[in-house]
C-alpha cells in the first residue's frame, strides 16, 4: 500500500505533461493543485482528523499511481476523484462535503471541455459517470 500523499508526484507529471490538451489549462491547473494540496495537507496533518476519519483512508493501492505511458490527464483527474471519494467514505457523514462539491463541479467542467473538444462517446459516458448533466453531442 502507498500513502495518500504519494499521489501528487506521478499524477502531477502526467497532468502537467498534458496541460496543453485542456481547453482551459489555467482553470484545470488551479483545480488540480487545489485538490492535491488539500489531500496532501489532510495526509500530513491526519492527527487533526483522527476523530472523524479512519486511518485506513491514508492507504491507497500503489497500482493507482503506476500509470502506463499513455495515461491522459483526464484519467488522472478520474483517479483523483476516486481517491478523494475513498477518503470521504472512511470518514463520518458530512466530512469532506467541500471536496465533493469541488470534485463534482470542477471534474465535470474538465471532462465537459474534453468532451466538446473531441466529441468521443467514451467521454460522454465518463461525463455521466461523474454525475454531470450536459450532453456532449453538439
Amino acid at each position: 500500500m502507498c500513502n495518500l500523499g504519494q499521489f501528487t508526484g506521478p499524477s502531477s507529471y502526467i497532468f502537467n505533461r498534458d496541460i496543453d490538451s485542456a481547453v482551459d489549462g489555467e482553470y484545470a491547473t488551479k483545480f488540480f493543485q487545489m485538490m492535491t494540496k488539500s489531500l496532501d495537507t489532510f495526509a500530513s496533518n491526519f492527527e487533526k482528523y483522527e476523530e472523524y476519519c479512519d486511518k485506513t483512508t491514508l492507504e491507497v493501492p500503489c497500482e493507482m499511481f503506476r500509470y502506463p505511458s499513455d495515461t491522459t490527464m483526464q484519467e488522472v483527474v478520474g483517479t483523483l476523484r476516486t481517491i478523494t471519494m475513498n477518503v470521504i467514505d472512511g470518514c463520518i457523514e458530512g466530512f469532506g462535503w467541500q471536496w465533493i462539491s469541488t470534485i463534482k463541479g470542477k471534474c465535470c467542467r474538465i471532462l465537459y471541455f474534453f468532451c466538446i473538444t473531441f466529441r468521443f462517446f467514451l467521454f460522454q459516458l465518463l461525463y455521466k459517470f461523474y454525475n454531470c448533466n450536459v450532453n456532449c453531442r453538439m
